[in-house]
């Protein structure tokens, strides 16, 4: 008897996962880490006919990429997901969710998974649209207004002129506790615009065409920022100007936020309600569905449901997104 997580066709390999070595320890953690998703699903279920499902699983997204060539071009490959594992995510999510689009969530319904993509990646028009539609998923994708004219967000500047993955992950989070000056210096020092093929956003002419295919839009401030490191008056600007800039140039006024880095904190969060945004929404929180501006999601990337053979998991996708295994969080005061 099959399992009810079983996803049809022959087995997936990742080709993010492909790019990066795993040691002989690492297979190990992944295979009991697999083993233990499964032994947990085949316990509970599935999420709808749980005692508390979780009222909203937040799914967040980057950069989609169709093979190994693309994944090696970008500095994080932790923000990237294959076209071929995001189909059978998105199968599952059909399967065993209810798709929900991110402005429409209800706090008293359960297991409404909400897709989003932060930053609005011009490749997401390309490798996720047709899967989205193939499934029949609403998605927003959460812009910065200050790419949509071709310039490159700051985390990209500083990523791309790292020597290494390993050393750009370190340097993007030392300055995203940084201030304001503390990143403009390190942008001047890596020689300005610096980029890499995937560090394309999309401009109001593609949001527009992203709009024409049934997506959302979102807020996610106008230069990506993290709000609990900025004065009052910058936190204001990041947040109602680039509400604004998407009002003027799409003619809708956005009901939900992404925080950048999915940081918030007491003054973030009121700063987004007087804004009028109806809907927040964190990264690896602390939230549990019940408070509208510090909605749950998770990051979402192939290392999170490949199994010790560099095969997409079903067990830990569906485990991980529904909070079965532990997650890192960070603190929201």
């Amino acid at each position: 008897m099959k399992a009810f997580w079983t996803v049809d066709g022959p087995r997936t390999a990742s080709c993010v996962h492909r790019s990066q070595p795993v040691g002989p320890r690492a297979r190990v953690r992944r295979r009991l880490k697999r083993m233990a998703a499964e032994a947990m699903l085949r316990l509970q279920g599935p999420p709808l006919s749980w005692a508390r499902p979780p009222a909203v699983v937040g799914l967040a997204y980057h950069g989609v990429v169709q093979d190994r060539a693309e994944a090696l071009s970008y500095y994080d490959p932790h923000l990237l997901t294959s076209t071929a594992f995001f189909d059978l995510q998105m199968e599952l999510v059909s399967r065993w969710l209810r798709p929900t689009a991110a402005g429409d969530v209800r706090l008293s319904d359960a297991c409404q998974a909400v897709v989003g993509f932060d930053d609005a990646f011009t490749i997401i028009l390309r490798n996720a649209i047709p899967t989205l539609h193939r499934w029949r998923i609403p998605a927003t994708t959460y812009v910065n207004d200050a790419t949509t004219d071709g310039a490159c967000l700051w985390h990209d500047v500083i990523g791309s002129a790292c020597p290494s993955p390993t050393a750009a992950y370190h340097r993007v989070r030392e300055l995203k506790g940084a201030s304001v000056r503390q990143v403009e210096e390190a942008v001047a020092a890596c020689g300005g615009r610096q980029r890499g093929p995937l560090d394309r956003y999309m401009s109001w002419d593609e949001l527009r065409k992203w709009r024409a295919e049934g997506m959302e839009v979102g807020g996610h401030t106008t230069t990506h920022y993290i709000l609990t490191y900025v004065d009052d008056e910058t936190r204001e600007q990041e947040v109602r100007g680039n509400r604004s800039a998407i009002a003027r140039n799409l003619g809708v006024v956005p009901a939900t936020f992404a925080y950048p880095n999915g940081d918030h904190d007491g003054p973030t969060r009121q700063a987004i309600k007087d804004a009028g945004y109806e809907f927040a929404y964190e990264v690896e929180g602390t939230g549990d569905g019940t408070d509208p501006l510090s909605l749950p999601r998770r990051n979402i990337c192939d290392a999170m449901c490949t199994d010790e053979d560099g095969y997409f998991s079903p067990a830990l996708f569906l485990a991980e997104i529904t909070g079965m295994v532990p997650k890192p969080t960070r603190s929201a005061s």
